[in-house]
């Protein structure tokens, strides 16, 4: 399998850019519980949200 070139980042391979961008989603999928949780001082009920937002990236991380 051959990997090109980025049109949007010159001198970064396409799935670098596609890592970088998934590595950014994994770090930031918890921030709408982090929040929901300070707002609510607990956390129970935390958001399913933040599950599927991670396990997206993470797929597209793979």
């Amino acid at each position: 399998m051959h990997d090109v070139d980025s049109l949007l980042f010159p001198g970064f391979y396409r799935s670098e850019v596609v890592g970088f961008l998934a590595e950014l989603g994994i770090t930031f999928a918890a921030l709408p519980d982090l929040i929901g949780m300070i707002k609510r001082r607990s956390s129970k009920g935390m958001n399913p949200r933040m599950a599927a937002i991670m396990g997206t990236f993470q797929i597209l991380w793979v």
